[in-house]
């Protein structure tokens, strides 16, 4: 749910890289539109094995577009996400075994939450996020109604952080879970709320 013009205004900087519940996630800055494909790229690069590779294959008709794919070698690698919001881009590398992994990153701010409440009559944009993870993570594509999430709790960190430049604020976390649904198991999740560069909302789903 992207803003209506990127900001700008944002420089690109030292990402932060924290690590959650297995996962590795990371943000950073991503002024022009044409640079944040590439920058998300990097960035999961640096978070991969030596020797590991991307690509993309549609599960639908195998071209190469859909969910980006990790192969080491000739075995698969570890799931992964991106998202982004206009001017921001977040990436993620899912803890080893993980089976289902999906994040999603918005803005916290005033037209953000008008959209949300729009599309969704809900108030928080993490309830836009939480869906968005899910989605990704069970690779369904949003089809309908949100995928419904309860809370499990709240803690005052998100989680010990690898690499946190001044200034970059801080991260509290929500817990939540969305229960099983049709073929596709239950999955947890949390939010991180990200202070700077801008506040946004990262949700992360995973099994």
């Amino acid at each position: 749910m992207p803003n209506d013009a990127a900001d700008d205004s944002m420089t690109a900087g030292a990402p932060v890289v924290i690590r959650r519940s297995g996962a590795v996630l990371a943000w950073t800055a991503a002024p022009f539109r044409t640079s944040a494909r590439l920058i998300g790229r990097t960035l999961l690069a640096g978070m991969l094995a030596p020797g590991a590779s991307l690509g993309q294959v549609c599960p639908a008709c195998g071209g190469p577009h859909g969910p980006l794919l990790v192969r080491v070698g000739d075995a698969p690698g570890p799931l992964v996400s991106v998202s982004y919001a206009d001017g921001f881009v977040a990436v993620g590398v899912a803890p080893e075994g993980a089976r289902a992994f999906g994040i999603d990153v918005e803005f916290d701010d005033a037209a953000t939450r008008r959209a949300v409440g729009e599309a969704i009559g809900a108030r928080m944009v993490s309830s836009w996020t939480r869906g968005e993870a899910v989605a990704k993570a069970r690779r369904t594509g949003l089809r309908g109604a949100l995928p419904r999430t309860m809370p499990r709790r709240s803690a005052d960190r998100s989680g010990s952080a690898c690499h946190e430049p001044a200034g970059a604020g801080r991260h509290d976390h929500d817990e939540w879970t969305t229960p099983a649904a049709d073929a596709h198991r239950a999955l947890g999740g949390f939010d991180i709320r990200i202070d700077s560069p801008r506040r946004a909302v990262l949700s992360v789903a995973l099994a």
